[in-house]
């Protein structure tokens, strides 16, 4: 950052001042917008059991080198309705698995709450008792080792 000086002592501003302090106020965010985003890894995911990503939803997860915070999102068709079974419907890279299972609240579509779990195998698998839900829609976030 250029620091400013003031000149005689004199604090009146003027536009030459002024355009230092924005410029340095803009160079400072971009250098650790820079910082921040060249931390974060995007990573596509794969689905299984015949369920397919939503063409509206973001379907994607995102890994944070400085935390070691893995984040997921999705929207996801499952092929028929899931019943009272757990469904394993995404798989994660191996680099972006916990190390034991997790646990999550997410929505079913039409069926309301719904728990996700994220297991350390990379699966993430779906479970809402009696659902006659045929859409999951969900973030999980965690860290990992």
């Amino acid at each position: 950052m250029n620091k400013i000086t003031w000149t005689n002592g004199v604090t009146k501003l003027n536009k030459t001042t002024m355009d230092t302090f924005q410029n340095n106020i803009e160079t400072a965010i971009d250098e650790v917008n820079t910082k921040v985003n060249s931390q974060i890894v995007q990573f596509d995911f794969t689905t299984i059991n015949g369920v397919t990503k939503n063409g509206s939803g973001v379907n994607k997860g995102y890994y944070n080198k400085l935390t070691k915070q893995v984040s997921v999102y999705f929207v996801c068709e499952l092929p028929k309705a899931l019943g009272s079974d757990n469904l394993a419907f995404i798989s994660l890279p191996s680099a972006y698995t916990p190390s034991k299972l997790m646990f999550f609240a997410g929505l079913m579509v039409g069926v309301g709450l719904a728990q996700f779990g994220v297991t350390s195998a990379g699966r993430i698998e779906a479970y809402s008792p009696g659902s006659s839900a045929t859409q999951v829609r969900g973030y999980v976030s965690y860290f990992i080792d």
